[in-house]
């Protein structure tokens, strides 16, 4: 069973608003930081983000997935389909950032180079990407399912 915060829209709302921000604002300081080639520091942000979104956004996924959605759906079973793509878009957030812990692991910090850099600029692409993806999940979760 899920906790209360989950059900309340406002509250629910609060939890993801913290969330983004703090990933938003680490992955601008990613950005500043490759505009800087200050590579190494990037590579610090880079594992700091990495464990925000594990932290932050999937466990609060995880908790969606096994507590409100299965409570929701005990109820009204017609939000199924839309249960399933928030779901799935659960499922690409941790599919994005497997990718960045791919890319990351291609890296040598004690030797970056022009391909490294290269990699580290697909990676920031990717924050950004998870960045508008949990947005249009969660507006369309706390419109969708939340009073």
């Amino acid at each position: 069973m899920s906790g209360p915060a989950l059900h309340q829209r406002h509250a629910h709302s609060a939890i993801h608003e913290a969330a983004y921000g703090e990933a938003e604002e680490l992955t601008n300081l990613l950005q500043d930081l490759l505009l800087q080639q200050d590579h190494q520091k990037a590579v610090q942000i880079v594992s700091l983000l990495i464990e925000h979104w594990m932290t932050r956004t999937l466990r609060h996924a995880e908790e969606e997935e096994v507590g409100l959605y299965e409570e929701i759906l005990a109820k009204d079973k017609e939000v199924m389909p839309l249960i399933v793509s928030l779901k799935r878009d659960h499922q690409l957030l941790r599919i994005a950032l497997d990718d960045v812990k791919g890319m990351l692991s291609r890296i040598d910090e004690t030797a970056i180079n022009a391909n490294q850099t290269e990699v580290l600029l697909s990676i920031l692409d990717r924050f950004k990407l998870l960045l508008w993806l949990n947005q249009v999940h969660s507006r369309t979760e706390e419109q969708a399912l939340l009073s």
